[in-house]
């Protein structure tokens, strides 16, 4: 599991720094209004990350079992697909309210969120990623 981590929590980075600025370019061009209701274009980019982050969430939960296998170590794969489907669920509710809201906020303030949001959105999908795992452990019973 351990082996898998730093995947989890890279991943997390990625779709959500992409996420942000997808939202902030649909700002930037009139294509979504700068308020906080989740409807139209802001409700598919929503879907669409959301979709994103669940299915990379199982194939890293698929290659930590692998990696796990490969070093000698038999873990059950259900509890290994649980640990990161669960996690990546909980990290997809948090990090999707986070960097939407977190970019409307920005953007009725003046503030680009182009600038703002990768850094912010990565570091805080460190966090809330590495605790929605360790959640997900203690959920699952490890």
């Amino acid at each position: 599991m351990l082996a898998a981590i730093p995947a989890f929590l890279n991943m997390r980075g990625a779709i959500f720094s992409s996420f942000g600025a997808r939202i902030s370019t649909r700002l930037h061009i009139g294509e979504l209004e700068p308020v906080y209701r989740l409807k139209g274009l802001a409700l598919e980019e929503i879907l669409a990350s959301f979709t994103l982050g669940i299915s990379q969430s199982v194939l890293i939960g698929i290659f930590a079992y692998l990696v796990s296998l490969c070093m000698g170590v038999n873990p059950s794969l259900l509890y290994l697909l649980g640990i990161f489907a669960f996690a990546g669920f909980l990290s997809n509710v948090i990090m999707i309210t986070i960097t939407f809201f977190s970019d409307i906020w920005l953007y009725r303030r003046g503030i680009d969120p182009d600038n703002v949001i990768g850094p912010y959105i990565t570091t805080v999908g460190d966090t809330i990623g590495l605790l929605t795992i360790i959640a997900s452990a203690k959920v699952l019973g490890l």
